[in-house]
């Protein structure tokens, strides 16, 4: 569904919307902004239209609950809304996973954990990557792959082999993570898997094909997190070897000037020790003036 794609409006009637809880993007829904849009309704003033899809010949809200909540409770039988003619159900729930992020009420995390279920929760849009659902409805993808998760868990949505990438390419969701070097924008088939970006030689081909052949999903997916541990432990123990590095070297700067401080002290002493030499000399130099020039002693120098 094309974004600028927007129908004119129309006034519709109330009686004739379907609130479907399969396209509702909200989690709950509070009284006193309903209470609020329908003092607004009452009084004549007008509140931006709502977004309506025809689908199966039924005029199914996917946003603006709010709004068609406080028209029923203010009694009033028209609102102004877009009709979207000609899409699925899917590009509803689409539209409803989004249009919440854009405007409206600001949505809460427990709206956002909505937005991402209805998603997951439809057959066809739980096939796609959590990184394409995350983009759907505005969130993160660690947040998608949270909520995936907890819906297998409890039994309600599958867990998928495979997933559909945002331009259509049909892959594992638990790909070899050693193939893709080199990417090179292409697609390669192998049997019923198609591996995106990544060019494999004849060789690779068997390798991957035997590996998904002889190793459940389970098993691949053991094998990716021991690898993900395994790399990240080699990339610590590097981080702690450069760390010991930088200490070892930080030492040897500091025993530098730990050095040239004692050296400067004792400088400084001999410094000190010289000028109190050199006073001692003035002083006995002035001592012996006074004597030969009779300044303090009273004795009259007689000389032969």
């Amino acid at each position: 569904m094309e974004s600028n794609s927007s129908p004119p409006l129309e006034t519709l009637t109330v009686i004739d919307l379907e609130l479907d809880p399969r396209v509702e993007a909200r989690h709950s829904y509070r009284s006193k902004d309903i209470d609020e849009y329908a003092r607004i309704m009452s009084e004549g003033d007008e509140l931006p239209p709502i977004s309506v899809f025809e689908i199966d010949s039924k005029l199914v809200v996917v946003d603006g609950w709010h709004r068609v909540k406080a028209a029923i409770q203010a009694d009033l039988l028209m609102i102004t809304g877009k009709v979207y003619r000609g899409f699925s159900l899917e590009e509803a729930i689409t539209f409803a996973a989004q249009s919440n992020d854009e405007h409206g009420l600001r949505r809460s995390r427990s709206d956002k954990e909505k937005a991402v279920t209805i998603v997951l929760c439809n057959e066809k849009l739980q096939k796609k990557s959590d990184h394409d659902v995350a983009r759907i409805c505005k969130v993160s993808h660690p947040f998608v792959s949270k909520i995936r998760k907890r819906l297998i868990a409890k039994g309600m949505i599958a867990k998928n082999d495979v997933v559909i990438s945002s331009n259509g390419k049909v892959m594992k969701s638990r790909d070899l993570w050693s193939i893709h070097k080199n990417n090179t924008n292409q697609t390669l088939p192998i049997g019923n898997v198609q591996f995106s970006g990544t060019i494999l030689d004849d060789d690779q081909k068997f390798k991957v094909k035997e590996y998904f052949e002889s190793n459940s999903s389970d098993d691949r997916f053991a094998n990716h997190v021991f690898n993900i541990r395994l790399k990240t432990s080699r990339r610590i123990k590097k981080m702690i070897e450069k760390s010991k590095a930088d200490i070892n070297k930080n030492s040897a700067i500091l025993r530098e000037v730990k050095e040239k401080i004692a050296k400067d002290k004792r400088e400084l002493k001999d410094l000190e020790s010289d000028s109190k030499d050199d006073e001692r000399y003035i002083h006995g130099q002035e001592i012996f003036k006074d004597i030969f020039l009779d300044k303090k002693i009273g004795i009259p120098f007689n000389l032969p």
